[in-house]
């Protein structure tokens, strides 16, 4: 985390718990779980879980699905967005 200066913790999901909770992974086996982008609305809920088909187009793929309420928050957090 400190390599690369990110404001928030890292998850390292080795035994896919979490993978398997968001269904990013069929089962605990799976080499790697599948990209989902989960967008998280202002009250912490999920709003959205959108399979990753283009990680580097993903972050104007949802501004251009959102509401206008919603597209200034989320322009602030593309940049983090983007770096995933």
């Amino acid at each position: 985390m400190e390599k690369f200066d990110y404001p928030y913790p890292l998850l390292c999901d080795t035994d896919r718990a979490v993978g398997l909770a968001y269904k990013a992974c069929e089962d605990a086996g799976d080499g790697y779980a599948r990209r989902i982008t989960y967008v998280i609305g202002p009250q912490g809920v999920i709003e959205q879980a959108i399979e990753t088909s283009d990680p580097a187009g993903q972050a104007d793929a949802i501004l251009g699905s959102r509401s206008e309420e919603h597209t200034s928050e989320l322009q602030s957090r593309r940049k983090l967005v983007c770096r995933l």
